[in-house]
């Protein structure tokens, strides 16, 4: 059987469909990091899975894998409200001295007193002194959950 082959141009938008695909038109979705269904967003705490400063790797010691790895889109992680710890990394830039270019990752275990129907953003930031302070940030309970996993999907129009 002959196959017909493909003109640049079908390629070109063959593989700019394959990629949007995958970077943003799957709908994102929550997971639910305690057993048992689904339940309304004022019986929860919502985790964001990342922001343009911070990521959360891992929740009560078990490793969250980031949404890049498996190509899926985390509408934040659903817990109990309640005590819960947590990892959070963030990729610093070192303070400029002879030699400091690039970036390494530093990475905190923090503990959170998680409330139902709040949401929690991580974050980083390096100090005046050179410290990276990495926390989760209370976003209250009127946060747009239609702006989480959005972070590397490209849609910040209205977050």
């Amino acid at each position: 059987m002959k196959h017909k082959r493909l003109r640049f141009g079908q390629r070109f938008r063959l593989a700019l469909v394959l990629f949007m695909a995958g970077c943003g038109l799957l709908p994102a979705v929550p997971v639910l990091v305690y057993d048992g269904p689904a339940r309304p967003l004022d019986q929860v705490a919502v985790l964001g899975e990342a922001s343009s400063t911070a990521t959360l790797t891992a929740i009560n010691g078990k490793p969250q894998v980031s949404y890049l790895k498996e190509n899926r889109h985390a509408k934040g992680y659903h817990v109990l409200p309640g005590v819960h710890v947590l990892k959070v990394a963030s990729q610093v830039r070192p303070a400029m001295s002879a030699g400091g270019t690039g970036f390494r990752w530093e990475e905190t275990e923090l503990t959170l007193e998680a409330k139902a129907g709040h949401t929690y953003m991580p974050r980083a930031v390096r100090t005046p002194t050179g410290e990276v302070r990495i926390w989760m940030e209370d976003m209250g309970t009127n946060f747009d959950q239609d702006c989480l996993g959005v972070l590397l999907a490209g849609t910040f129009s209205k977050c």
